[in-house]
């Protein structure tokens, strides 16, 4: 029947139909297919599109990526949620693939992610077949998130979606002035110039290094955390094995002696103990790179200005704690381009929609017409 509704009809009165209809097919390939000619996408299997996709996945994970076959409640939470958004912002999604069945999060509770390349409309979903009703709950919030009641796969999928909806404006929707205005986003530069960055993290802290670092002791100090910025640059999940290599190169360098210098300054294994304890620069480095997930942690009481790095090789940004008030999800942390996603997820799952959101964000939203399709020429809506 499906396949002579689709056959016999076409443009608003199939998509009526098919609307009406999807809940209730209870076969997966008939279901995509439906999907597929509803939303003008892709879900299918050997296309060079789904290769390209799978490719810059692995590059960007380090891991292998396999694309799997839809489970039927997979595929129904696909169009439903495709339904949910502006046909507009639908039109720029090119395909909508499986990515191997996710595995459970900490303590099996329920998980799922993704992957989206947005400048192509292109977005895979890695989920867990039977928990496709499950909330989000700890997987990317903590408790009172606005996130956090709301559906895990959904918001992952239309999360997703909004990468593609985010890159479809040039410059892109995450990188509007009044938008990081909200959170007090700032791009502060990548750590490939390890003494700007360096600087910047002194002025984010509250108290950058302790009272008992002298000053013979501070020119060792900077280099010594500028060559662990160089250090981890490279290889940051082995910031702790450089760390105290760090120091004794900045010792080397200087012309310094690692025994120290009576009443100049202390040998390098003191120096290094009190920056590993006390110092909020050394510190805040050895747990700021992408690779330590640093947005899954509490907010920094000894940073004046949160500041830590997106994604790995990525740039650095700096937001205000005015972010914690009322927050979205953990997730949201991460960088701008994810809040802006986190938002659009949040706004479309919701029921009504935007339930929970700041009024900040909800105002900007509506202010560019991400909450619905635009006006037609003569529509006085």
């Amino acid at each position: 029947m499906m396949g002579e509704l689709m056959e016999a009809l076409e443009g608003t009165e199939l998509h009526e139909c098919l609307d009406r209809l999807y809940e209730y097919v209870d076969e997966v390939d008939i279901l995509i297919k439906c999907t597929e000619r509803r939303f003008e996408i892709d879900m299918g299997f050997g296309s060079n599109a789904v290769t390209v996709l799978l490719n810059m996945y692995q590059n960007d994970k380090k891991m292998p990526v396999q694309q799997v076959e839809w489970g039927l409640n997979g595929a129904r939470r696909i169009y439903f949620c495709l339904l949910q958004l502006p046909a507009s912002h639908v039109k720029n999604v090119e395909l909508v693939i499986a990515t191997g069945k996710h595995s459970y999060g900490r303590h099996d509770r329920p998980m799922a992610s993704g992957y989206s390349h947005g400048a192509t409309g292109r977005v895979s979903i890695a989920y867990n077949e039977g928990q496709t009703r499950y909330r989000t709950g700890e997987a990317y919030c903590e408790r009172g998130d606005v996130r956090e009641d709301l559906s895990l796969l959904d918001t992952t999928i239309v999360h997703e979606i909004a990468h593609v909806v985010d890159a479809s404006k040039t410059p892109y929707h995450s990188a509007d002035p009044e938008f990081r205005d909200i959170s007090e986003w700032k791009d502060r530069g990548k750590a490939d110039n390890p003494s700007e960055l360096r600087m910047t993290i002194e002025e984010c802290a509250k108290v950058p290094y302790p009272s008992s670092v002298t000053d013979d002791e501070l020119p060792i100090v900077h280099k010594s955390v500028e060559f662990l910025i160089a250090k981890a640059d490279s290889e940051p999940k082995k910031i702790e094995e450089h760390s105290d290599d760090a120091i004794n190169d900045a010792y080397a360098t200087l012309g310094k002696d690692t025994n120290g210098l009576a009443g100049k300054y202390r040998n390098a294994a003191d120096l290094a103990k009190e920056l590993k304890e006390n110092c909020t620069v050394y510190k805040h480095l050895l747990r700021s790179w992408a690779t330590q997930s640093p947005w899954e942690e509490e907010k920094r009481t000894d940073m004046e200005t949160q500041i830590h790095q997106g994604y790995d090789k990525g740039t650095w940004y700096s937001f205000g704690d005015a972010i914690y008030d009322n927050k979205i999800s953990k997730y949201q942390l991460r960088a701008p381009d994810e809040e802006f996603a986190e938002l659009y997820a949040t706004w479309h799952v919701a029921k009504p929609k935007g339930e929970g959101l700041k009024d900040a964000h909800k105002k900007w939203f509506v202010k560019n017409n991400l909450h619905e399709d635009p006006p037609k020429d003569g529509d006085d809506k």
